[in-house]
């Protein structure tokens, strides 16, 4: 299990990266550092292939920028971006949660100019979960759907323990959970973009706990029906059948699930729940 200790730190011009012995190429790191003075400053990150051919591995970069307006003073008063990515990483697989690896950290900071801060993580061989559920067939096939429906009642369950951690994810969407599938094994899954994750005392996270569920809830997903979703929500609240608490934040979630749709989708709202949720 990774930790602090297992990075080094190099100093490559005004960057200072943290980064673990096998990433620990200055070539590498320059490269690195020149990449992300290059990137335009974005509002939302892109994410970037990243091959360094003498470590045999792939990677994926990410480079994050400091905010315009008001919201500089607090990105100088707190940690990058990408710090927070590596330490909540690091916080997540100590907990045994799957995240990246991340390879390297490294950091551009200054009280005047650009603050510019990259992660360097590695590949995971997997799919976001709306391109795996897409690329699944179901026709004809018992044993995929009862993975399916396997799966969706462990995530329900590992979500609770992140929950009852005290981890509360930034932007808990279906693209941000990540599917590994092996052969004849159950799926894993890894938990990714976790720069905005943040871990409270757990009898602080309720309103955020919703609001990762709203979230996950949102987006229609390819052979997810209303059971499904159901499913998954028992699997949260672990029980087997739902009790009028449960039925009652269900009603919520769905009232909740509407207005985001309609507010970040500009969906059609009026039609039934199953018709509006039906994955293409």
């Amino acid at each position: 299990m990774p930790s602090v200790a297992d990075y080094q730190r190099v100093r490559i011009g005004a960057w200072t990266f943290c980064c673990r012995a096998e990433a620990a190429d200055r070539e590498m790191l320059k490269l690195l550092a020149d990449s992300a003075d290059r990137e335009p400053v974005v509002k939302h990150p892109r994410t970037l292939p990243f091959v360094w051919p003498a470590h045999g591995r792939e990677y994926f970069l990410k480079v994050f920028h400091r905010r315009a307006g008001a919201g500089q003073m607090k990105d100088l008063l707190r940690q990058t971006k990408a710090r927070r990515f590596w330490r909540q990483g690091l916080a997540l697989a100590a907990a045994g949660f799957n995240v990246p690896v991340t390879a390297v950290m490294g950091e551009k900071r200054g009280w005047v100019g650009e603050e510019r801060s990259l992660v360097l993580t590695e590949k995971i061989a997997g799919q976001p979960l709306p391109q795996y559920l897409s690329a699944l067939n179901y026709t004809d096939d018992r044993r995929l759907v009862k993975s399916k429906r396997s799966a969706l009642a462990r995530l329900g369950q590992l979500l609770r323990r992140f929950h009852d951690l005290g981890f509360v994810h930034g932007d808990l969407v279906a693209s941000n959970i990540f599917i590994v599938a092996g052969n004849d094994q159950p799926v894993e899954f890894y938990l990714m973009d976790n720069d905005r994750t943040q871990r409270y005392p757990a009898w602080l996270t309720g309103h955020l706990r919703k609001r990762n569920l709203v979230q996950l809830n949102r987006l229609p997903l390819a052979h997810i029906t209303l059971q499904d979703r159901m499913r998954f929500l028992r699997g949260y609240f672990q029980v087997s059948e739902f009790g009028p608490a449960h039925k009652d934040f269900a009603v919520w979630l769905e009232r909740r699930t509407r207005r985001r749709r309609q507010q970040v989708d500009g969906a059609d709202v009026s039609v039934n729940f199953r018709r509006l949720m039906a994955g293409q």
